[in-house]
């Protein structure tokens, strides 16, 4: 029988009619002869008891608690959720049990709070399936070589079922959230956005790593290296969600009568711009430069480099670090703060002609001024002011998706 990977995020365990939804879900899949693993996030958000923000501010009164003991208090909201379905699961009628990272077999390095998963070991999890239960596994977590629990960053759960659907050789893995699949906007800055049935895995990647929240950068790259099906769904919608597949070699043909699948926005972005003579002289300095930002973990994105400026982005929280290599280099540089990446992704946009114009054309249309751009095969990116974010998507959601 196959072995099917169904992963519950914390707004859809949230409450109890949430929750039963769930359980529903498990038991149509459990009825058609399905081996199941149910991998849950914290029940909930922010201010909501269990939510890993909430447990976490029990620790704003020590801001200098270690990582270690952050890691310890982060992962009890996931193997709440755990005991808690597999409960509901039992009172279902459906044999289950609930598993903590550690004892799924989930093996990190010892980043804490942002781990790498080194490696799986699921025998314990094959074990439960062999005794017909449902294995329920508590997302986000796993164990160091030195025995300590870590977290494996926000988003975590979806990167934990991937990996288990991998390690397991699942048919897919089944991701249940809040919005019925993959939308072609932020519902919540485009009311109409329109939903997206397939994307490939190119595409899902692109879209999770260029701030689309549905599913997580380090799950859909997972996937896409796995070749491993994922379904993006609705627990308790009638959407039949969005399927991330192989690519074809030819663009998908999608509704809105354009190779673009979706347009999203990321925030928090710094514009840094390196303006020295010495550059046009020494392109070794610019090597030097990167090599450095480099050392420190730092990723960049939209790099430009002419003669003698280099512009590039990166996130806010990784600005401090940015500077302590730009100070050191001694070459004069701004940064420009409360910048916005937004970006239409879709496969082959980069081979259809007049696409950079009807973007310039959107943008001018509303009077947004893009600081800086980047373009591929598969996307369109368009740096501008934070504060114009959300008009910047709704203009060219309506130029490639109105119909």
């Amino acid at each position: 029988m196959a072995i099917r990977v169904v992963k519950f995020g914390g707004t859809s365990l949230a409450t109890p009619e949430g929750r039963e939804a769930a359980a529903g879900a498990v038991a149509e899949r459990a009825a058609a002869g399905l081996r199941l693993v149910a991998v849950v996030s914290a029940m909930g958000r922010a201010g909501e008891p269990y939510a890993t923000d909430t447990l976490l501010r029990l620790l704003d009164a020590h801001p200098q608690c270690p990582p270690r003991e952050r890691d310890a208090l982060a992962s009890c909201g996931e193997a709440i959720s755990a005991a808690l379905f597999a409960a509901l699961l039992q009172a279902r009628g459906l044999a289950a049990v609930s598993l903590r990272g550690f004892q799924a077999g989930i093996r990190t390095d010892d980043r804490h709070q942002q781990a790498r998963i080194l490696e799986i070991r699921p025998a314990r999890i094959v074990e439960a399936l062999d005794r017909g239960q449902v294995a329920v596994v508590a997302g986000f977590q796993g164990i160091s070589p030195a025995g300590d629990i870590t977290t494996i960053g926000r988003g975590g759960s979806d990167t934990t079922a991937v990996a288990l659907g991998i390690a397991l050789g699942a048919d897919r893995v089944e991701i249940f959230t809040d919005v019925p699949g993959v939308l072609s906007a932020d519902p919540q800055v485009v009311p109409g956005a329109l939903p997206v049935p397939t994307l490939t895995f190119e595409e899902g990647a692109e879209l999770a790593f260029k701030g689309a929240g549905v599913l997580h950068p380090r799950a859909a790259e997972l996937a896409r290296r796995a070749r491993l099906p994922v379904e993006v769904l609705s627990a308790s919608a009638g959407s039949s969600g969005t399927r991330l597949v192989a690519d074809q070699g030819v663009p998908i043909e999608r509704d809105c009568g354009s190779c673009a699948a979706a347009v999203t926005a990321h925030r928090d972005i710094v514009q840094v711009s390196v303006a020295d003579e010495r550059l046009a002289r020494d392109l070794g300095l610019v090597e030097s430069l990167f090599a450095g930002i480099a050392a420190r973990g730092v990723t960049l994105d939209m790099m430009s480099i002419f003669p003698e400026r280099v512009a590039f982005t990166l996130e806010r929280r990784a600005l401090a670090e940015a500077r302590a290599t730009l100070d050191d280099s001694g070459l004069a540089y701004s940064a420009r703060e409360r910048c916005a990446r937004v970006t239409l992704v879709g496969g082959g946009i980069h081979g259809v002609p007049g696409i950079m114009h009807r973007v310039v054309r959107a943008l001018a249309g509303e009077g947004i001024r893009v600081l800086q751009s980047v373009d591929s095969n598969m996307i369109i990116g368009v740096l501008v002011e934070d504060g114009e974010a959300e008009r910047a998507v709704r203009a060219l959601h309506r130029e490639f998706f109105s119909a």
